[in-house]
């Protein structure tokens, strides 16, 4: 590995430093949300549109844009 690159190793279910149990939950309900709509092949704008639809917001309780939706599918590997 690099010297510049940091790994950590958790078990499912562990929490990740620094990040409240309220604030994982909710992330975590985002990406159950984000790989069903992926699934019926929707694409991002379809996505963002359905999400604030349905009134499920993003993790920091804001409503879903784009950018914001673009971001958070590449941070979690969707």
């Amino acid at each position: 590995m690099k010297p510049g690159i940091k790994v950590s190793v958790r078990k499912k279910g562990e929490q990740a430093d620094g990040v409240d149990p309220q604030m994982q939950q909710r992330i975590d309900e985002a990406v159950h949300f984000v790989q069903g709509l992926r699934k019926k092949g929707d694409n991002v704008k379809q996505m963002m549109e359905k999400l604030n639809e349905h009134d499920h917001k993003h993790p920091d309780g804001s409503d879903w844009s784009y950018d914001s939706l673009h971001d958070f599918i590449a941070e979690h590997h969707i």
